[in-house]
């Protein structure tokens, strides 16, 4: 089995994440295109005490995401 270092290019990475079922993803990870739900999760991290939060968009609007995440997910964080 490659781990992710060993994947140098998108059909690699293709290739290798054919075997992971969609419910294996959300069984480790928080899936959501609620804007809603995302700062719900948001909210309760920061009340467990994390001082840092990384996010990952997936999709190939990054500007969009940044955006949608300035303007109604952020304001409700503060």
């Amino acid at each position: 089995t490659a781990s992710l270092a060993d994947l140098s290019t998108p059909e690699e990475f293709r290739a290798a994440s054919r075997a992971v079922a969609p419910e294996r993803l959300r069984e480790r990870l928080r899936i959501s295109s609620d804007l809603g739900r995302q700062a719900e999760w948001l909210s309760r991290d920061i009340e467990l005490g994390f001082d840092s939060i990384y996010l990952h968009n997936v999709d190939r609007d990054q500007e969009g995401f940044i955006e949608a995440f300035a303007s109604r997910v952020l304001p409700s964080l503060r």
